[in-house]
This record gives C-alpha cells, sequence and structure tokens, in this order.
C-alpha cells in the first residue's frame, strides 16, 4: 500500500483565495438559511400529520436530526463570521468597531422580541388552561352522562 502524499499549504492557500473570491461563505449561510426553513416547514408539515404515513414516529425523527445537522452547519458559519470579525477588530479595521455594535444591538433586539413573545405565549396558554378546563368540562360532562341501564 502506497503512502499518500501530504498537500501542501500552496493547495490550502490556493483554495482559500478561490472560497473568497466567489464569495463562497455567503453564499453557504444563504444556502443553510434557506435549507433550514424547508427543513422546518417540512418537519411541521410532519407533525401535524399532512404526510399519513404509517411510521409517523420514525419519519418526524429523521426530520428532527436533519434540522438539528442543518442548524449547527448554519450555526458554525456564523461562528466563522464573528470570529473574523473579531480578528478584523483585533487588527484595527476601519469599521470594524461599528459593525460590532450593530450585530451586538440586532442579536439583543432579536433575544429580547423572541424571549418576550415566548414568556407571553407561555402565559396566555396557562391563562387559556385556566379559565376555559374547569367551567365549561363540568357541564359538559355533566349532560353526556349516559343513563344506568341497571
Amino acid at each position: 500500500m502506497a503512502l499518500s502524499r501530504p498537500v501542501s499549504s500552496s493547495y490550502w492557500l490556493r483554495l482559500t483565495l478561490w472560497a473568497r473570491q466567489w464569495h463562497l461563505a455567503r453564499k453557504l449561510t444563504a444556502v443553510l438559511i434557506l435549507c433550514s426553513i424547508v427543513a422546518g416547514g417540512v418537519t411541521y408539515a410532519a407533525l401535524n400529520g399532512s404526510f399519513g404515513t404509517e411510521n409517523q414516529y420514525d419519519l418526524i425523527q429523521k426530520l428532527l436530526v436533519l434540522d438539528i445537522i442543518v442548524l449547527l452547519a448554519l450555526g458554525a458559519t456564523v461562528g466563522a463570521s464573528i470570529v473574523r470579525l473579531w480578528q478584523a477588530r483585533q487588527q484595527g479595521a476601519a469599521g470594524s468597531r461599528l459593525h460590532i455594535q450593530l450585530a451586538i444591538l440586532f442579536s439583543v433586539i432579536v433575544k429580547v422580541t423572541s424571549d418576550r413573545r415566548c414568556t407571553l405565549l407561555f402565559f396566555f396558554n396557562y391563562a387559556v388552561v385556566a379559565t376555559f378546563n374547569d367551567p365549561l368540562k363540568l357541564p359538559f360532562m355533566t349532560r353526556c352522562r349516559l343513563p344506568r341501564l341497571i
């Protein structure tokens, strides 16, 4: 069995320059965003029973694993762009401080609004269940009782 030659660093340098020239990181991020939206929609449809397959549990399990893989890849690309932004800030690149401030601002806005929405929906659900659970359950159950036949 022949030993393989180690790949020279010039190959990786050329590959990196080619990827930067064609903006592959941005294109990969856009493709992963579209894939996550499509995968989330398909998972939602499967959870609602739109596919009508026999083995629904296995299908949902596989779709959730696919969702996790796509979101982890998307997180890796976003993390890489954050690292590049941080390196530009350390090198003193023009506009990097403003870029960081804008990224932090939008991150905080997204986090706060999603937390508020989740909290409000949780309490709304709790209030609806508490309001309509017992008062409507008792009259319905008393009217639906079957008479004893014995």
